[in-house]
């Protein structure tokens, strides 16, 4: 029971971070204006998941693994768009 809700636990804390970025996508799809995003940010943050993603993996938690795949999905669409509108 008590790893059961951990489990959960890493699932709900990976769909917030996920969701922590999608305020500044929906932003700069409005604006199309990157000029004061820190892609260096947004790389560290991409690194960090797919090392996370890989930790999870090594060690054979499944719910760990999977409930950081939103946030690469949404660091991936951030950095997308910092290379389309940047000048």
């Amino acid at each position: 029971m008590k790893e059961q809700m951990s489990n959960i636990m890493f699932v709900i804390a990976g769909i917030l971070w996920g969701m922590e970025v999608i305020p500044q996508i929906i932003k700069t799809i409005k604006t199309k204006s990157v000029k004061d995003i820190s892609l260096p940010f947004f790389i560290i943050c991409l690194s960090a998941y797919c090392v996370y993603f890989i930790g999870a993996i090594l060690i054979n938690n499944w719910y760990l693994a999977f409930s950081h795949i939103p946030s690469f999905i949404f660091i991936s669409i951030m950095l997308l768009l910092i290379f389309k509108y940047r000048k």
